[in-house]
């Protein structure tokens, strides 16, 4: 078993406080997780990141890479509890270098699934945003756990 490697500082802001509302420890087994952490997820995207950062926390996680993936699901974690995405803490979030993240970032602008915008607060950084396409896209996979519609 390798070290645990989820540390604040490899996650959004937004990311951190929904796993402080959803106590999550990540020295817990696997199935402690799935069994008594799913149902105090605000939802599923927020599940499937936090079992891909359980999963690199137990394998080697440079065998494991999905960089677009894991931009999109911060994106749409940081949009769902209301806070901006910026590009260096998505891709903290993804556990990518910036330079790499980047890329993938622009293959996402590129392929109409995020948007760049300017930072109101840091004229030297940018924000990011889904489009109403990967919103969609999203919201079918990760539909709103019961606890979310009332």
């Amino acid at each position: 078993m390798h070290k645990n490697t989820h540390e604040r500082g490899n996650t959004s802001p937004s990311i951190n406080a929904m796993i402080d509302e959803t106590n999550f420890d990540s020295n817990s087994t696997n199935s402690d997780f799935l069994q008594n952490g799913t149902e105090n997820l605000p939802n599923l995207a927020l599940n499937q990141y936090l079992l891909r950062r359980k999963r690199d926390d137990l394998f080697k996680s440079d065998i494991f890479s999905d960089p677009a993936w894991d931009i999109l699901l911060d994106i749409y974690i940081s949009e769902k509890a209301g806070k901006a995405a910026s590009v260096a803490s998505t891709c903290a979030a993804a556990r990518v270098p910036v330079s790499t993240g980047s890329r993938w970032i622009t293959i996402l602008v590129q392929n109409g699934y995020v948007a760049r915008l300017d930072d109101p607060a840091n004229a030297e950084s940018a924000l990011l945003s889904l489009t109403s396409t990967a919103h969609q896209a999203l919201d079918t996979l990760f539909p709103p756990c019961e606890a979310e519609r009332t």
